[in-house]
């Protein structure tokens, strides 16, 4: 008999948390979303602005009320795990955030729910983002290892005319 009332109460919860999402989203007027740097480095800061839209075209501007903040807005995801992301105000219809993320392939989701996925898509949303950050490369190894093969090059070209002398000179000497 219990197993009969468990479906019906889970799937009467997630139609509730879904409607109740609904009218929430339906506040936040059309965004995009900008990210740079485009090819980020490991270490690097990444600077991610939301702009807030009137229309789903994005050809004017919205005056969204008094929000110094916003949160839960975006969240970026990877193997790694996620990252929520709260935005300062930067004008009357634009937000920034800075955060820096370890090396590999990220995910800059809207609207993120916790089961994972999205919560709203559609004309005048943004996509989820990807953003592969790479390694950051040490440098001073690079240049110890290029260092050295020009060494080695350097020696060789050097070793070549002395190669040819002795050679002259063991025949003089082995003729003389």
């Amino acid at each position: 008999m219990q197993r009969h009332l468990v479906r019906p109460l889970i799937l009467g919860f997630v139609a509730a948390l879904l409607l109740a999402v609904g009218p929430a989203v339906a506040k936040i007027p059309y965004f995009s979303i900008e990210v740079s740097p485009a090819d980020p480095v490991e270490g690097d800061v990444v600077v991610i602005v939301v702009r807030m839209w009137d229309d789903a075209a994005h050809t004017q501007p919205a005056s969204w009320g008094d929000e110094a903040m916003v949160e839960g807005l975006l969240e970026f995801r990877a193997d790694a795990g996620r990252l929520p992301i709260a935005f300062q105000r930067l004008d009357e219809a634009s937000y920034r955030a800075e955060v820096t993320l370890s090396a590999g392939n990220w995910r800059l989701v809207p609207f993120p729910r916790l089961g994972g996925g999205v919560t709203i898509s559609g004309e005048g949303y943004p996509a989820p983002v990807s953003v592969t950050v790479r390694e950051r490369t040490d440098y001073s190894t690079a240049a110890t290892v290029a260092a050295a093969g020009l060494l080695g090059i350097l020696g060789l070209v050097a070793a070549g005319p002395a190669r040819r002398w002795s050679r002259r000179a063991r025949l003089r000497s082995a003729t003389g």
